[in-house]
């Protein structure tokens, strides 16, 4: 994923702040960025670093044991679970550092899941409009055609304990969000009428006895009437006629 998050605000119109957007000519590459169809064409204009969630930790383009073998696995290799694996979140973006050409790729280990497949789903299932199945990453990424169809993204994650149970096995936790957006064009309203001074609508000495104080004997139009505001309840209390004694 892309997102221009360092610098922020990144909204100079003259120059953008750093690191800038992925160059695929840059150092280093992360796979399957290299030579593939998932390889960007060229380095954008915009200033949005490229953004990986990954459990691919040496970058040979294959998921398996050899990645627990890297020092940032360690937390993986202490527990007692083999399927834990240590997803992390990597950062490209060229000129890190302000050196032209290095893509940068710092990492920060996020947490142990489970490696997807052999019943764990996919991180990422993309769905498009009128697709009752999700995006099939076989296929390579979404076409640039269909970006636009795109209505959902399904978010899996299946983190299991440590530890065995007292069945023998590890308990798994799946976790799964949703991300819907939906995108609109902003369109012109009018604007309301302001409600009109009560100075202006209402003539002076229109109060009487059997009216309360806070309103007049008859509104001079709808919208003075809308307008008016509540009585309090002194105000209220005020307006009830007076019971007189009995004997």
């Amino acid at each position: 994923m892309n997102a221009d998050l360092t610098p922020y605000p990144d909204t100079s119109s003259t120059q953008l702040g750093l690191p800038l957007a992925y160059d695929p000519n840059g150092s280093p590459r992360p796979k399957p960025l290299v030579g593939t169809a998932w390889t960007p064409a060229t380095r954008y204009r915009t200033g949005a670093e490229l953004i990986r969630w990954t459990l691919d930790l040496n970058n040979d383009g294959v998921v398996d044991a050899s990645d627990l073998a890297v020092p940032d696995a360690a937390d993986a290799n202490r527990t007692l679970n083999p399927d834990d694996y240590e997803l992390c979140r990597e950062v490209y973006g060229d000129s890190t550092g302000g050196i032209k050409g290095n893509n940068g790729g710092t990492r920060d280990r996020i947490a142990l899941i489970k490696k997807p497949g052999s019943g764990a789903p996919p991180l990422f299932r993309v769905y498009l409009s009128g697709d009752s199945q999700p995006w099939d990453w076989s296929n390579g990424p979404v076409p640039q055609s269909r970006l636009a169809e795109i209505v959902r993204i399904e978010l899996n994650v299946v983190a299991a304990s440590s530890q065995r149970n007292y069945t023998g096995r590890f308990a798994e936790t799946p976790l799964t969000t949703t991300v819907s957006s939906i995108r609109t064009r902003p369109t012109s309203r009018p604007r309301p009428t302001p409600c009109p001074a009560s100075s202006s609508t209402t003539p002076a000495r229109t109060r009487s006895r059997t009216w309360p104080r806070w309103a007049s004997r008859a509104p001079r139009s709808r919208s003075a009437a809308t307008c008016r505001r509540r009585p309090t309840p002194r105000e209220a209390s005020r307006s009830r006629p007076r019971r007189e004694p009995t004997c």
